[in-house]
């Protein structure tokens, strides 16, 4: 139960909240092509199981699961922005607060009119999310 232990304990029970909302938030973007789910334990080459961290990335289209850094640049930045969304929309949901302001960064400057009604899609997801995770959390806590 040392520092490290807590902390590999913390991110263990995280983990499939953490994941579920991202493939939410993607779900909303892109469709069901990407499904992503965190790994906390590794193999070695002995075959040995050690603590680890990856972000596995199922991608339908290309029928391949990888880890996100061996995705494109372009792929990393759509699985990173819906993991730092999911992450505030998690802390938000531990913290009981209600948020229902978005502040994003520039990251959708570059896209594509279709990318950027998809990036906008994200947007929404997180801000109803955000508003249903902060009201059921409140009636709990009245309660």
């Amino acid at each position: 139960m040392g520092n490290d232990g807590l902390i590999a304990l913390a991110i263990d029970d995280a983990g499939p909240t953490l994941s579920g909302l991202v493939n939410d938030l993607l779900l909303a973007c892109y469709r069901p092509r990407f499904s992503v789910g965190i790994e906390t334990w590794q193999e070695t080459a002995k075959g040995e199981q050690r603590e680890g961290f990856d972000i596995r990335v199922d991608d339908v289209e290309s029928g391949e699961d990888k880890s996100v850094t061996a995705m494109s640049g372009g792929e990393r930045v759509w699985i990173n922005e819906c993991l730092v969304r999911a992450m505030a929309l998690q802390l938000a949901q531990n913290t009981g607060r209600l948020y229902d302001t978005l502040f994003p960064d520039e990251t959708d400057g570059p896209l594509d009119p279709d990318r950027k009604r998809m990036f906008m899609a994200k947007k929404r997801r997180v801000l109803e999310l955000g508003a249903t995770l902060g009201n059921s959390l409140c009636c709990r806590r009245r309660s």
